[in-house]
């Protein structure tokens, strides 16, 4: 029996990536003849290479990172978001390139600095969820249940002055019905 191969998230999500943005960038950079579905991946060798092709492609992932929010919950998983953007910065590789004086290992590193390590809303993301750990962290069951006393002492204080509103209003009601009694007879 075959053992089944299964596509890891990102790989799937990879792949829709891969039809949206060689759709667009075939589109606006490819020749009028050129199709998506006629060319493949070939387009990373046929378009001919510029500086704003390849800004576009850095643009259009980013953006497409930063709409993953609304559609896999794993968007806010590093772990996740780092391997998809290997794959995707493996793919793209193919066509930055092509650059003069460019390797595709040069042209890996210059597009994971462009798409993780200067990427606002990661950077920003793995800063809040540093942060988050960082409280977690100093939440010890001593500050937890400090925190709870000093909430309780403060919940009594207002029992308590509430229940000498009610008192103190009762009180003021049975005078007026002795009064009212006092004053009909």
């Amino acid at each position: 029996m075959q053992k089944k191969v299964t596509n890891s998230a990102a790989q799937q999500l990879f792949h829709e990536y891969i039809m949206e943005t060689s759709k667009k960038f075939i589109s606006s950079f490819g020749p009028a003849y050129m199709f998506q579905h006629e060319v493949r991946n070939r387009w990373r060798n046929e378009i001919p290479y510029s500086e704003k092709a390849e800004d576009f492609l850095v643009y259009d992932t980013r953006l497409f990172l930063r709409l993953l929010n609304d559609k896999n919950p794993n968007s806010t998983n590093p772990v996740f978001l780092k391997s998809l953007i290997n794959l995707i910065v493996d793919y793209l590789s193919a066509y930055t390139m092509r650059a003069p004086g460019r390797t595709r290992n040069a042209a890996k590193k210059i597009l994971k600095d462009k798409l993780w390590d200067n990427n606002p809303y990661i950077q920003n993301m793995l800063a809040r969820q540093a942060q988050t750990k960082q409280e977690r962290k100093h939440r010890t069951p001593q500050t937890v249940a400090k925190k709870r006393k000093l909430e309780a002492k403060k919940q009594a204080a207002v029992d308590k002055e509430v229940a000498q509103d009610v008192r103190e209003e009762f009180r003021r009601l049975s005078e007026m019905r002795k009064f009212k009694k006092g004053y009909l007879r």
